[in-house]
């Protein structure tokens, strides 16, 4: 019985988590953007299209750029937040370069996982309240 409950917990602490996180990208539109266009990205990346990379990279790496400080919700706007972002910005600008340079599928995988690395910090980052 006490796995029962604590599986129960975990699942419902992982729901919250979730809920959170859905929370925060309506609240920050531009990271709801961002969000969406991650998502497609890792799906062309999942399905092996690695040569349709270098279509949506460059929408990416546009999306990162309107991750701006000045656009941040005030209640989010921390140094390690900041750090975040840029981070993105730079690893999106790095998958851009290397889908255009048609570099290897490794490359590009490694990057992109690096990518979304970096998001999910940020988006626990935004939600320590």
């Amino acid at each position: 019985m006490k796995i029962v409950k604590t599986l129960l917990f975990v699942l419902l602490m992982a729901g919250f988590q979730q809920v959170n996180g859905q929370t925060i990208l309506t609240k920050w539109e531009n990271l709801g953007n961002f969000s969406e266009v991650l998502t497609k990205t890792n799906y062309v990346a999942n399905e092996g299209l690695y040569d349709k990379l270098n279509q949506i990279t460059p929408i990416l790496a546009d999306f990162s750029e309107k991750l701006d400080v000045n656009n941040i919700p005030e209640k989010l706007r921390t140094p390690k937040v900041n750090e975040a972002i840029a981070k993105l910005r730079s690893q999106t600008k790095s998958l851009n370069n290397l889908a255009s340079n048609k570099s290897s599928k490794e490359d590009l995988q490694n990057e992109l996982n690096a990518i979304n690395l970096t998001y999910k910090e940020l988006i626990a980052l935004c939600n320590l309240d």
